[in-house]
């Protein structure tokens, strides 16, 4: 059997890249290239240092597909395999889905780059970016097939098809199945170029799909990170220090010891500061023979901790630093036109300002890896979203050749951004090394929610001048911020504010006189993407102001937003989803959206209705929430309607899906989550002090509208999230004449 390694890094899958092979079972691989005698067998061990196959089909005529990206919650282990599935001309009801391992190789100038295509998520680009080069494998497979019967009929290629896993010969009734042609596709030579099908060959994409391995979902059958074994595995929990960059100033670990099933307690020590993705708190392992032993040990560690640089830090100091700096003038960022000068000469001034705290990302599963190492090789199993960045960080922390890194991942219970991180992947590979045998480390929820690596706070003011007419004059936005970048390479020096907004936001170029200014913020707390990470800041302020500047105009907010976007044209927009915002689709989101909900129709008495939009990622959102507060201050949100645009989709479920879990994790950010900071440490520990939305706060009624669109398909993961909060507080707003400008709403409303 041949594994593949070897396709280029963009999108086409050279000749020399694909190898097809038979096994003495039958089967037919179609893989890249790679040592076929390193390879036998080696898909059923789960550590072999190259990809597993991609496509395999079997004598009766079942086909596994290898689904490239891990499968968080997003879909991908449908999407992709999917595209792959159409393009071959498979019957989808006989293919089963499994995950690849990591596949790097080395590039042309020694670089490790990807083997095949992108494996892990970030960006809503994944299924983007695997589209192409997914149907250019699938289409050399299906080639050969073609080629095969074509040979073994004696009959052009062109008068045959590939359809429901067989080749057919047009106008007769002459087929094979594709496992009939096992022996002879072998055999063939791999094209140069295969052309893929037509769009309107295409029979799954576009169309609604069940998710793969729903069943097993259902029946509780897929492993989690948190539910892998490893053979000789040892279970180890960590003490980690409460201190944001504290130390471990001295440990007794006499009764941990005492412990039975405890082998080893260890002193982790953090590394440099500043290196990117390898953020480890300082702390005291406990490895045991059990889990339960070594959660037992820790908690009878006695520890002492000394601060670190942000030891005195507190949510209290961060609002009043926000407060004072929103009173002057930042380094200025945009400035359009006149900028805010224009202010002064304003008719009328509106002035609002806007907070909202730190964010944890509280997936279900808390943080956890499987690492063994071995010298001069490392195998990881673990809930990973992004193997490159593991591979990444792993290998600077050790010196280990990244091809020498395997990783296998297991299905994950969430990321949001948050497995982005290698920090639970270096913990397990430093412990081990130290302990010299296989570990899994396991994050309690206590751990999981104070060391996180948080969605950064902001307070973010606008200031709006209109003329006699009750135009828009000018518009200013100052925002005092903390950023993403924290030990990371995402920022360039003196452009930390590339973290906290993007330039080319809306309503920018719709304004013009338009301004932008910034502060920043300067913690030590650890910081980082979450689910739609600055879109959900930037949409929160600016939709919110858009609500009550209609009000103020006065004007409907659906009329001010689509006289804002103007006639249908493209800007350009040089952030994630470039490089143009097209105001068209945006306008035709807010549209849909309103014909839908019945924007125009009146709601009853005890129901408010707010309307918000959004664009990122590529992909534009327009959203309208119903919702009613009882005398005590509890909101109950009636109904929520969406129109996205996310250009050409592969399965429309997956969309729904991903929309509507964007549209709980709103709202539940929205009502009630919030992270404190009290004397350099996290104060909430668990779901009792950071508040899920409970199932009877959740919408009856969620309605969701996917626009048709001839456009390049884009990430629909977060552009749900942003337009939530506004539309929530306009609806509380219209509900009970209470504006709010802090998140989260929590107890706000309470009398």
């Amino acid at each position: 059997m041949a594994m593949l390694t070897s396709t280029p890094v963009e999108t086409e899958l050279s000749r020399r890249g694909f190898i097809v092979a038979t096994l003495s079972s039958g089967a037919l691989i179609f893989c890249g290239a790679a040592k076929a005698s390193a390879a036998t067998g080696s898909a059923e061990r789960g550590f072999d240092p190259n990809l597993g196959p991609l496509i395999r089909i079997n004598p009766d005529n079942t086909i596994v597909i290898a689904a490239p990206s891990p499968e968080i919650g997003t879909g991908l282990h449908t999407s992709i395999p999917m595209l792959i599935a159409d393009e071959l001309g498979a019957d989808w009801n006989t293919v089963s889905v499994k995950q690849m391992p990591v596949a790097l190789k080395r590039d042309g100038e020694g670089a490790v780059v990807w083997a095949f295509m992108p494996q892990g998520g970030g960006g809503s680009f994944t299924l983007e970016r695997s589209r192409d080069p997914a149907r250019a494998f699938a289409a050399k497979a299906r080639t050969m097939l073609l080629d095969a019967a074509a040979t073994r009929w004696n009959v052009p290629i062109g008068e045959l098809t590939a359809t429901d896993s067989e080749i057919r010969e047009k106008g007769t009734r002459r087929r094979a199945r594709f496992a009939d042609l096992i022996e002879e596709a072998a055999r063939r030579p791999v094209p140069e170029n295969a052309a893929l099908r037509p769009d309107d060959e295409l029979r799954l994409v576009g169309n609604w799909t069940r998710s793969k391995n729903v069943e097993e979902i259902v029946r509780g059958e897929p492993v989690f990170g948190i539910d892998a074994d490893y053979p000789g595995a040892l279970h180890a929990v960590v003490a980690r220090c409460p201190y944001f960059e504290g130390r471990v100033e001295s440990v007794d670990d006499e009764r941990a010891l005492a412990v039975p099933g405890v082998r080893k307690v260890i002193v982790l020590d953090p590394p440099p500061v500043d290196e990117p993705f390898t953020y480890i708190s300082a702390g005291v392992a406990v490895v045991a023979e059990t889990f339960w032993a070594a959660k037992r040990a820790r908690d009878l560690l006695s520890i002492d901790w000394t601060k670190g640089r942000g030891g005195d830090e507190s949510s209290a100091q961060y609002e009043a630093d926000f407060e004072e700096l929103l009173t002057r003038p930042g380094r200025q960022i945009v400035r359009d036109g006149d900028g805010a000068d224009v202010l002064d000469s304003a008719h009328r001034v509106i002035d609002r300002t806007y907070i909202q705290p730190l964010l944890a990302h509280a997936t279900m599963e808390p943080q956890n890896c499987i690492a063994h190492f071995r010298g001069d090789e490392i195998n990881i199993v673990g809930p990973l979203h992004s193997t490159r960045n593991a591979v990444d960080v792993i290998a600077r922390m050790t010196g280990v050749d990244p091809l020498r890194i395997h990783c296998k991942s297991t299905r994950t219970g969430g990321s949001f951004g948050r497995r982005l991180y290698g920090d639970a992947v270096c913990e397990a590979v430093e412990i081990s090394r130290q302990v010299g045998t296989p570990v899994k480390l396991t994050w309690l929820r206590e751990d999981d929610m104070t060391h996180d690596f948080y969605r950064p706070a902001s307070a973010q003011r606008i200031t709006v001048g209109l003329d006699e007419n009750g135009s828009i004059l000018g518009w200013r936005h100052r925002l005092a911020a903390m950023t993403s970048a924290y030990r990371q390479t995402w920022s360039t020096p003196g452009e930390e504010w590339g973290d906290a907004v993007w330039l080319d936001n809306p309503p920018r170029r719709m304004v013009d006189n338009y301004e932008v200014d910034f502060h920043l913020v300067e913690t030590r707390i650890p910081r980082g993407p979450w689910r739609a990470p600055l879109p959900t800041r930037n949409a929160y302020v600016v939709e919110t102001f858009l609500n009550e500047l209609a009000e103020e105009m006065p004007l409907d907010p659906l009329e001010l937003r689509l006289q804002l976007l103007g006639e249908a044209r493209e800007l350009p927009y040089e952030h994630f989803g470039g490089p143009v915002f097209d105001t068209g689709r945006m306008a035709e989101c807010y549209k849909k959206a309103a014909r839908e909900a019945g924007w125009n129709e009146t709601p009853s008495s005890s129901v408010g209705r707010g309307l918000a939009g959004y664009f990122t990622f590529g992909s534009y959102c327009a959203m309208i929430i119903d919702a009613g507060v009882s005398d005590h201050g509890y909101v109950q949100v009636r109904k929520v309607t969406a129109a996205v645009d996310c250009g050409q989709v592969v399965n429309p479920n997956g969309v729904l899906a991903q929309v509507e879990g964007a549209i709980h994790d709103g709202l539940s950010a929205a009502l009630h989550q919030q992270i404190t900071v009290e004397d350099g440490a996290v104060v909430e520990q668990n779901f009792d002090g950071y508040r899920m939305m409970r199932i009877d706060q959740a919408p009856p009624i969620v309605d969701i509208h996917i626009l048709p669109s001839d456009e390049p398909g884009n990430g629909i993961g977060e552009v749900g999230i942003p337009p939530v909060a506004p539309a929530l507080l306009e609806a509380i707003y219209q509900a009970t004449g209470k504006r709010i400008r802090r998140l989260p709403i929590a107890d706000q409303l309470s009398t």
